[in-house]
């Protein structure tokens, strides 16, 4: 009696054909895939670079990727020197963080939010989005929350539900595994109509 290894070189030699003809349609499929989606992104990126001019989300998208990658060379984004004042001066001007990011991947093929992570400290990304997130003008038209209001070292402010009274913003929902201790930065709970003075630092987040 043949044993396994036997048997499925039998069957592999009787199917020679089959095996050799599959493996070229996997790989026509493959390819045309991978050329298909390099003819896309390429469209996708002359349609976002010909907006340049018009829309201030290509220009910060541009702005904040010069700031991680100075040389222009993709492959060299992470031996250039990341400009960081450049990317916080940038946040300062962005009303639509989800345009921006559809722009970045429309030009770099990346994400934008995982390259600010890798190229930033936990603590200047978290200010990267603390300024986005308090920004007045930011753009609630499609559904999103209004800016959030952080109350400035030793103001008085009063709770209107529970609330944890932070020593910098809640990271919980950003999916780095530095977020799984983020409640350490938890001061305490405040209760509806408690009154509370935020010292020591500028902004402390309530929430």
């Amino acid at each position: 009696m043949p044993g396994t290894k036997e048997k499925i070189i039998q069957v592999v030699q009787s199917n020679q054909s089959k095996i050799v003809n599959g493996i070229l349609v996997l790989g026509g499929i493959y390819i045309t895939y991978r050329l298909g989606k390099k003819i896309i992104d390429g469209i996708n990126k002359k349609d976002t670079q010909t907006k340049a001019d018009d829309s201030p989300e290509v220009r910060q998208a541009m702005a904040l990727r010069s700031a991680m990658n100075p040389s222009g060379i993709s492959w060299m984004m992470s031996f250039d020197t990341t400009n960081t004042n450049n990317i916080l001066d940038t946040a300062k001007t962005i009303t639509k963080l989800d345009s921006v990011g559809t722009a970045y991947k429309n030009l770099y093929q990346n994400n934008l939010l995982d390259d600010l992570q890798s190229e930033l400290s936990t603590s200047d990304y978290q200010k990267f989005l603390t300024i986005i997130s308090g920004n007045q003008n930011k753009d609630v038209s499609n559904g999103g929350t209004a800016a959030v209001q952080y109350a400035k070292a030793n103001q008085l402010v009063v709770t209107k539900k529970d609330v944890y009274l932070r020593t910098s913003p809640d990271a919980t929902n950003h999916g780095r595994i530095y977020e799984m201790f983020s409640n350490k930065n938890i001061i305490r709970l405040a209760k509806p109509g408690e009154f509370s003075a935020m010292p020591q630092a500028d902004r402390h987040s309530m929430k």
